[in-house]
C-alpha cells in the first residue's frame, strides 16, 4: 500500500485539490485517484490481473491471479505492481464491474 513517492518530476504542487489527489494515489494505479466520487478499485473491472509463469526456456507453464494489482496499469506499462488496496479511490480509467 505504498503511496506515490515525491520526486523532482512529481512535486506536490500549489493547489490543495491536486495535492490531496496525489496523496490518495497508490503506486500501481493506472492514473491519479480522481475517478468517480465514491468509487474504489475493488469495484473496477481492471482490479486484479493475470501473471504468466515461465520455465527456464521462456515457455508459459501457467498463470496466477494477482488480486491487488491493476490490469490497466499492466497494459500501459507492461509491469505488475501488487499493493493497490481494494478501498483505494478509483482513477480515471475506472470501469464498473457488471452485476451478476
Amino acid at each position: 500500500m505504498a503511496h506515490l513517492k515525491q520526486t523532482a518530476h512529481l512535486t506536490m504542487g500549489y493547489r490543495a485539490d491536486i495535492a490531496k489527489t496525489m496523496q490518495q494515489t497508490h503506486a500501481g494505479q493506472a492514473h491519479f485517484a480522481n475517478g468517480p466520487l465514491g468509487a474504489t478499485c475493488s469495484m473496477c473491472t481492471h482490479y486484479g490481473c493475470w501473471r504468466q509463469k515461465r520455465n527456464a526456456s521462456g515457455d508459459v507453464i501457467g498463470t496466477t491471479r494477482v488480486q491487488n494489482a491493476c490490469e490497466k496499469y499492466r497494459q500501459l506499462t507492461g509491469r505488475i505492481v501488487a499493493g493497490v488496496p481494494p478501498n483505494a479511490a478509483a482513477c480515471k480509467y475506472f470501469s464498473r464491474k457488471k452485476e451478476d
